[in-house]
């Protein structure tokens, strides 16, 4: 059909392409014709669902799909078509496919089918965006602003621009009138390098303030040399241009952008925005200076320069950011004492803060005090600090609530997940507490030693209506025998609702009066169906529980658990290896084993215990058995294993673990950790088994100084590099990068004997 043709109907063509063969986040793609048709005749309500629905399924969270490629020509006929409803819709798709194609979404193989040729896949994307941009070109023109400044957009994504387009751009700018548009237009053209300096400064004299600014900010971010005019504008004009660009989809961020792609070229801009009142400066100044300091190591006492500015003087609104981003930069000392400045200098430290609890938790919405002062705590804490326990002495006994952005959770919560130790400050707080949040707090009790907090059985019996899993368990693990009427009553009410969750309290009763009847009565409770209706809990606490006490039903139960295939949930396999652990001593290796090897060659979460309990049980195996334990570790290390995010990256350097224990020569053995080591600078997965991968090289350069050389020079260069390591959260990079540091030094020294030149 004949590209006029094309013009007439944006969607010529679409039942030639076999979307029932094609893949998205939600599966098939046999809806998205549907979607795209809407965006062409339907109304405005429907227009905005298919665009929602579109962005959900081909470009999830910015993933590429085999879908994805196919539909892009259509968007961009629709939002060359003038006569279609979607036309804004399809341009900000087309956007976001280049945005994607910048995160490198299109060199990962992610969701895409097994030995998807990744270079060819990632030329078939750019071409597929340079094409759709050539026919978006002529919307550069178009009657309507919005539209036109869109239009650009897609040119700036589709790097390098084409001659043909920025002839176009070049023609437009000439005419142009409104100011979106027309800061859109040379954000597109100094991007793709066709602006001269002479014609760069003609539109500083003559535009509006908005579009000098993307005019600088542009320059900036594309890597063009740094003028020093480009600062002298962003931070004059940055208060009121620097969200209309956030606003209008430029970035997600105009400082951190900045940061990602010049580091710490931009310390001259920080600086001056730090100096400024304006609290959406001084945002931009702490965001700005916490992503530089969570990128590069070199930049890291600069960028805590920039905050130590701020801290000076912080506008009221901005004293929780800054005390957040101070404990995420890893720096110590002179950040700490600027915590517990701001936090203790705030005159209204305490607010409330409304937060949706979980679906499924029957929480709803709940409003939580907080107070800076405990913020501060917490961040102190993480940083190593030990005067953290001191500033949460000041905060208010009804703080419930602290962290920023992904951190939060609530106060116990958080100080269990970074094993805050048990002090008499805190541990008085639990006991005023817990009432309020017995779950969360039997949590953090959970990890103190029994002998400092059993003192406060009293008050986790008060708080077993609302948390009969951990009050229960805990309350039977510290042998109290004072709770047993209290856990009775629980149980018995529990029984006559037809709970499941009386399953705690009959454990709890077991443990206390040694009556293994209570066993049973927990396992009936956890095979009832539940006339709640609520989720059915898991086995391992009964389990782990019984285990102490083994009987001829515990047996049996254990044995229902060994079916020879691994249970689909990682909560069910932990199950079937406490079950393993239990039949081994009992059935024998054999009986057990061809369920231990399902488990591991599933790989994931319980891959390590597998691994270990594996390791353990075939010191006294027959060989075969030992032999078909290698081989699948050897398989693991060799092919790897997937999950369904990707490539499940820790299986390789935990089953080399558990192969060097029974071989401790192993030839791979240097290879696989020195490749996870390099890759757990940018695969967060990888981090928390850096202390382990280095004490395998510490092992292997001891039975064999011939790796030492190897080993040390790998680790000393990732120590030399500017590069932080890629975490989780954006918010938590600088930390885990110097424990990330500091592990890789001592093994230097312990390998080599000497530290880091």
């Amino acid at each position: 059909m004949s590209s006029n043709s094309n013009k007439q109907n944006p969607l010529a063509g679409i039942d030639s392409v076999s979307w029932g063969n094609l893949s998205h986040a939600y599966g098939d793609a046999s809806d998205v014709p549907g979607h795209l048709r809407a965006l062409v005749d339907g109304d405005a309500k429907a227009a905005d669902h298919a665009s929602s629905e579109l962005f959900a399924a081909i470009l999830h969270q910015g993933t590429i799909y085999t879908a994805t490629i196919p539909a892009i020509p259509f968007f961009a006929r629709i939002a060359a078509c003038p006569g279609a409803r979607g036309r804004k819709e399809a341009l900000w798709f087309l956007i976001g496919f280049g945005e994607s194609i910048r995160a490198g979404w299109s060199r990962t193989p992610g969701y895409l089918p097994r030995g998807t040729n990744m270079k060819d896949f990632d030329a078939r994307c750019r071409a597929a965006l340079a094409d759709a941009c050539g026919t978006v070109a002529r919307v550069v023109s178009d009657s309507a602003p919005e539209l036109r400044a869109l239009a650009a957009q897609v040119a700036q994504a589709s790097l390098p621009v084409p001659e043909k387009i920025i002839a176009m751009l070049r023609q437009q700018l000439s005419v142009e009138k409104d100011n979106d548009a027309k800061a859109a237009i040379i954000r597109a053209l100094v991007a793709g390098g066709a602006l001269s300096r002479a014609e760069v400064d003609a539109l500083r004299e003559d535009s509006a303030p908005s579009v000098v600014f993307a005019t600088a900010w542009k320059a900036v971010q594309s890597g063009a040399e740094i003028e020093p005019w480009h600062f002298e504008t962003l931070a004059k004009h940055w208060g009121a241009c620097a969200e209309k660009l956030e606003a209008k989809g430029v970035c997600d961020d105009a400082i951190v952008e900045l940061v990602m792609t010049r580091k710490g070229a931009v310390l001259p801009l920080l600086d001056a925005l730090a100096a400024q009142k304006s609290p959406a400066v001084q945002r931009s100044a702490i965001d700005g200076a916490a992503a530089l300091a969570g990128m590069s190591r070199a930049a890291a006492d600069a960028a805590l320069d920039v905050l130590l500015k701020v801290a000076r003087k912080p506008h009221a609104d901005m004293r929780r950011r800054l005390v957040h981003m101070l404990g995420n930069t890893g720096v110590g000392g002179r950040a700490a004492d600027a915590i517990i400045e701001v936090a203790t200098g705030d005159p209204s430290p305490t607010w409330t803060q409304t937060v949706k609890r979980p679906t499924g938790s029957g929480l709803g919405e709940q409003s939580y005090l907080r107070d800076l002062r405990a913020d501060g705590a917490l961040a102190l804490l993480r940083a190593g600090d030990k005067r953290w326990d001191r500033l949460l002495d000041k905060a208010s006994p009804e703080t419930d609530w602290v962290g920023h952005n992904a951190m939060c959770s609530t106060f116990a919560i958080a100080f269990a997940r970074e094993k805050a130790p048990c002090t008499p400050r805190l541990l008085a707080r639990a006991k005023k507490r817990i009432a309020v949040e017995p779950s969360s707090w039997c949590e953090l009790l959970e990890t103190w030693p029994a002998e400092k907090v059993s003192t406060l059985a009293r008050e986790v019996m008060a708080g077993l209506p609302k948390a009969e899993q951990k009050a229960s368990l805990l309350l039977g693990s510290w042998r109290c025998a004072a709770a047993i009427p209290r856990l009775e009553e629980l149980a018995q009410k529990l029984d006559a609702r037809g709970s499941n969750t009386a399953m705690w309290p009959h454990i709890a009763l077991a443990q206390l009066k040694g009556d293994a009847r209570h066993f049973e009565l927990a396992r009936a409770a956890y095979e009832r169906n539940d006339k709640e209706g609520k989720a059915r809990h898991f086995l391992s606490d009964l389990l782990k529980a019984w285990a102490a006490r083994p009987d001829a039903a515990f047996h049996a139960l254990c044995r229902a658990l060994i079916t020879g295939k691994a249970a689909t949930s990682f909560p069910a396999r932990d199950e079937q290896l406490l079950a393993i652990r239990a039949l081994a001593g009992v059935d024998g290796a054999k009986s057990v084993w061809p369920t231990l090897l399902a488990i591991i060659d599933k790989a994931e979460r319980p891959l390590p215990n597998a691994c270990a309990l594996a390791v353990q049980l075939s010191k006294n195996a027959p060989k075969n058995l030992m032999d078909s334990l290698v081989e699948m570790l050897e398989s693991i290390v060799a092919k790897g294993r997937s999950t369904w995010s990707g490539k499940d990256e820790c299986a390789p350097v935990t089953a080399m673990g558990a192969l060097l224990q029974l071989q401790p020569d192993h030839p791979k053995g240097l290879a696989t950790n020195l490749t996870a080591l390099k890759k757990a600078t940018r695969e967060h997965r990888l981090l928390p088994l850096v202390p382990d991968i280095c004490k395998m090289l510490k092992t292997l350069g001891q039975r064999n100084p011939a790796n030492r050389k190897k080993i040390a020079a790998t680790i000393t260069r990732l120590l030399k590099s500017d590069n932080r390591v890629v975490t989780i959260s954006d918010e938590d990079c600088a930390r885990m990068d110097d424990i990330f540091c500091r592990t890789l030094a001592d093994a230097l020294h312990e390998i080599s004997g000497t530290g880091l030149d």
